[in-house]
C-alpha cells in the first residue's frame, strides 16, 4: 500500500506517463498533469488504453481520458487528486506535457492510485468489453461493486466524529483527539451568533490545529482525510459557509 507523500520528491513529475498493470486484464495507462505543492499532491487523469501489451507513448488512446458513465457516474473523466507515493504495477515510460486545460479537471476528486484500477476495470465491464478471463475477474468486480454499494450510504458529521472514535486506538492512538476537535468546532460554530466569532474563522483555527497535530504525529492518512474533507463540506453546508471546501484545500497540510 502507498504511504502518503510528504515532499514533491516522492511523487511523479507533471507529465509523467505510467503503464499500468490490470492483471488477467492486461494493461492501461495513466498521466500526471498537474503537481500541487500545498498540499502535496499530484492530479492523476486515466487513458481509453486498454490491450493485452504495455502502452507505448505513440498510441492516441494513452492520452484519451476515459468518461466514467457506470452506475451513478454522471459522465465524469477518470481523474483525481492523490498525496500517495506510486505503487507497484505503474512503470514510468516517459514524460509529456500534458493539454492545456487537464490540470482543471477533478476539483475535489481524492483518491489512491488504486483507484485507476477499480474504475479502468469497472467502466469496461459497464460497456461490455469481454474479459480476458470471466472467472477469475469476476470476484474482483463483485468486490468492488460490494465496496462501491458500501460507500454510498451518507455520513453526517456526527457520524464522521463516530468513526473516528470507533478507530483502534493501537493503530491510529490520536483519533479520539481528532474526534474532540471535530466535536469542538461543531459545538464552536453553534454558539457562533453568540460568541461573535465568524464561522470561517472557527473553521481556519480547526484546520491549522489539524495540521499541527498531523505534523507532530501523522496521524491522517487517507481514510481519515476523505472522512475529514467530507466532515467540513457537510459543516459548511450547514453552517452555510461559503468555498468551505477550497478554505480547506488552500489551508490543509494532510
Amino acid at each position: 500500500m502507498s504511504k502518503k507523500a510528504r515532499s514533491l520528491k516522492s511523487l511523479p513529475e507533471c507529465g509523467d506517463v505510467f503503464s499500468v498493470s490490470l492483471g488477467n486484464w492486461g494493461f492501461t495507462a495513466c498521466r500526471v498533469v498537474a503537481v500541487k505543492a500545498k498540499p502535496v499532491t499530484v492530479l492523476v487523469v486515466g487513458s481509453e488504453y486498454l490491450d493485452a501489451n504495455p502502452p507505448s507513448l505513440d498510441d492516441q488512446k494513452v492520452y484519451d481520458i476515459p468518461i466514467l458513465t457506470h452506475h451513478s457516474f454522471d459522465s465524469e473523466p477518470l481523474a483525481f487528486w492523490t498525496p500517495m507515493t506510486i505503487i507497484p504495477g505503474f512503470e514510468k515510460i516517459g514524460n509529456v506535457k500534458p493539454a492545456e486545460g487537464e490540470d482543471q479537471l477533478a476539483p475535489g476528486s481524492m483518491a489512491q492510485w488504486e483507484y485507476i484500477l477499480y474504475q479502468r476495470i469497472m467502466q469496461a465491464q459497464w460497456d461490455g468489453v469481454p474479459r480476458p478471463d470471466a472467472a477469475s475477474e469476476i470476484d474482483i468486480i463483485e468486490a468492488i461493486e460490494q465496496a462501491y454499494q458500501k460507500r454510498q450510504k451518507p455520513l453526517t458529521p456526527a457520524g464522521i466524529i463516530k468513526k473516528f472514535r470507533s478507530l483502534d486506538p493501537l493503530d491510529q492512538p490520536k483519533a479520539a483527539l481528532v474526534a474532540d476537535i471535530l466535536k469542538a468546532l461543531v459545538r464552536d460554530l453553534g454558539n457562533a451568533k453568540d460568541t461573535g466569532i465568524e464561522p470561517v474563522k472557527i473553521v481556519t483555527d480547526c484546520i491549522t490545529t489539524l495540521n499541527r497535530l498531523d505534523a507532530e504525529e501523522e496521524c491522517i492518512d487517507t481514510v481519515e482525510r476523505d472522512w475529514l474533507i467530507e466532515f467540513f463540506q457537510k459543516i459548511g453546508k450547514k453552517y452555510k459557509i461559503d468555498d468551505v471546501y477550497e478554505l480547506v484545500e488552500e489551508q490543509r497540510e494532510w
